[in-house]
């Protein structure tokens, strides 16, 4: 997963723990999500292992709680229709790539409240 590590470390100095999972470990990713207790999910849409839109369905058929986590999609392609297949699979927000650490707040704020 390809994210802005300098907004991420700027959230995470601020007493925000961030933990990124790579490309290859959405699967681990989902298991940390299913045993863990994590408050959001910044959602890559295109990985190559598991794309973004499987990997939230996964995360919605969860038991429980983890399955109401709220999720960001992350995309560079900012169609309105690839907003809405964000939307469709079960995303909460969408801040388009590249980003700044005032859109990262944003987006947060947004979908967390």
């Amino acid at each position: 997963m390809q994210v802005d590590a300098r907004a991420l470390q700027a959230r995470r100095d601020r007493e925000l723990r961030a933990e990124l999972a790579d490309d290859f470990g959405v699967k681990k990713a989902l298991e940390k999500i299913r045993i863990g207790k994590y408050h959001l999910v910044l959602m890559d849409v295109q990985m190559p292992v598991m794309d973004g839109y499987t990997a939230t369905r996964a995360i919605r058929a969860m038991e429980g709680e983890r399955s109401r986590i709220p999720i960001i999609a992350m995309t560079a392609n900012v169609l309105q229709a690839e907003v809405q297949q964000c939307m469709d699979a079960g995303m909460n927000g969408f801040i388009p790539k590249p980003f700044t650490e005032t859109d990262l707040k944003e987006a947060i704020g947004t979908v967390i409240g």
